[in-house]
Order: structure tokens, then C-alpha cells, then sequence
């Protein structure tokens, strides 16, 4: 999976999230769009790594912090994913005590 893929999933997931639970809580909307815009400005920065890596192969710290981003990223992903089981499993259990 290309980088900038995963990216897209991991903020489609997060924003998923985030906007059904702040239709709960309105005052967090703000909060939400900050955390989207950074998902956004991480993901414009993979993109531009991912199309200049050829140029800067040579610069080992800039390599260096490219692959700590992708890896935050890819934690990102576990991490909503986690969420995403238990706030699915919740869901459940509620619906299933209510019916």
C-alpha cells in the first residue's frame, strides 16, 4: 500500500470518528478540525517526500525523519483501529442491553 493511501484511510477513519462523536459533543468541532488539518499537513509532507525521495536519497537525517513520520502515521492507523473495535464492541453491548 502506497504511503499517501494509508494516510487517506488513517484520516478518513480518524474524521469518521471524531465528527460522529462530536455530533455528541459540538464544542470539540473545533478540536476536530485541528486534528485535521495536521492529518492533512502530514499527509501533504509524505506526499512531497515520497516524490522528492530520489533527490534527497543522500540526506540520512532527512530519510531519518521521513521514516519516524511514517511510522507515527502507521501508529496513528493501529491506534484508530483499536479505537474503532472498542467503541464498535460498546456500541454493541448497548443496543444488545437496550433490545
Amino acid at each position: 500500500m502506497e504511503l499517501s493511501s494509508a494516510v487517506n484511510l488513517i484520516t478518513a477513519k480518524i474524521v469518521f470518528v471524531l465528527e460522529n462523536e462530536a455530533s455528541l459533543l459540538t464544542e470539540v468541532g473545533a478540536e476536530i478540525n485541528e486534528i485535521k488539518l495536521e492529518l492533512n499537513a502530514i499527509k501533504a509532507f509524505l506526499d512531497d517526500a515520497d516524490r522528492s525521495s530520489r533527490v534527497v536519497a543522500s540526506n540520512e537525517t532527512y530519510n531519518q525523519w521521513v521514516a519516524s513520520i511514517r511510522d507515527i502515521a502507521y501508529e496513528v492507523e493501529d491506534v484508530v483501529d483499536e479505537f474503532m473495535y472498542h467503541f464498535n464492541k460498546q456500541q454493541l453491548q448497548q443496543a444488545t442491553m437496550e433490545g
